[in-house]
């Protein structure tokens, strides 16, 4: 985040010097201009064609490289007629060019690497409080997605939502699968962590010091690694869920006879009232549609 946040307050600043430098250059009647031998824009460039990060000291020497370039060298320079631009007028113009792109190149990667972590620890933490486990967090998350979305209470509406979900039977199917995943892992973990210590206790008892202590090497590691599958379980049913609330909370409205909201305001408003009425049994004057 702080790469992107250097990137975009650097941008104008850096395609303004740029711009000055030619300016300036534009004065001089000369360009003798050669690409310099440390290769920097090159290394550069092939970051660029690999899909890989470039950092804002990188991009900062290479506009200081161009720039001082740029006050020396006439950029516009004319060349022999009929061609338009001397051979190094022409590549100073091209070197900037590219110099201009890798700065767009690399505040789109940035923003791009923001977003990305940004849906991640959407998918993997709430937007209120962060619980002591992994799989807390996740289910955190789904709360979290539909009260600060629409303002729906998920524990709430969750098993109403999901008859919502049964109209189609493929989404209710792929989501039942993943609950079935995830509680096989859960009882699988439980299973083997209880297996363990009852044998722990057993083998301490007879004096079975070598099993015993294959015992407290193996079941610490397959209880973590049946965790963290048990936690790409919930993070995948997460996700159902998530997209069970975009596509399902309308059905739900419409079998509960209430009108649909006219835009995202009114819609949390609305669960408001419902909460309130279900939950305090506070009426706030709900008016239903029958007949749909």
């Amino acid at each position: 985040m702080l790469l992107r946040r250097e990137l975009k307050r650097t941008e104008n600043a850096w395609r303004g010097r740029l711009e000055s430098a030619t300016e300036r250059g534009r004065q001089l009647g000369v360009c003798c201009y050669t690409r310099p031998a440390n290769g920097r824009l090159e290394r550069l460039l092939a970051a660029r064609n690999r899909q890989r990060p470039i950092t804002f000291e990188e991009l900062e020497a290479a506009v200081r490289e161009i720039e001082s370039a740029l006050s020396t060298n006439n950029a516009d320079l004319p060349g022999t007629p009929p061609v338009r631009l001397s051979p190094a007028a022409r590549r100073l113009g091209e070197d900037r060019d590219e110099l201009v792109e890798l700065v767009t190149y690399a505040i789109r990667r940035a923003e791009l690497g923001w977003v990305s972590k940004l849906v991640e620890r959407g998918r993997r933490f709430g937007a209120f409080v962060v619980l002591p486990t992994s799989l807390g967090n996740v289910a955190e998350s789904v709360a979290s997605y539909a009260e600060t979305r629409y303002g729906i209470s998920i524990d709430a509406r969750w098993i109403a939502l999901q008859k919502a979900m049964q109209a189609d039977s493929a989404f209710y199917a792929t989501v039942q699968d993943a609950k079935a995943q995830l509680d096989f892992l859960i009882a699988l973990w439980w299973m083997v962590a209880a297996s363990a210590c009852v044998w722990a206790a057993v083998l301490t008892f007879l004096r079975s010091w070598g099993l015993l202590f294959m015992i407290a090497a193996a079941a610490p590691v397959v209880c973590v690694v049946t965790y963290r599958l048990a936690l790409n379980a919930y993070l995948a049913l997460a996700d159902l869920m998530k997209s069970g609330v975009d596509l399902f909370r309308f059905d739900l409205l419409r079998a509960l006879h209430l009108a649909l909201p006219r835009g995202t305001n009114e819609e949390q408003r609305l669960w408001e009232e419902i909460d309130l009425l279900s939950g305090f049994g506070e009426d706030r004057g709900v008016r239903y549609e029958h007949g749909r």
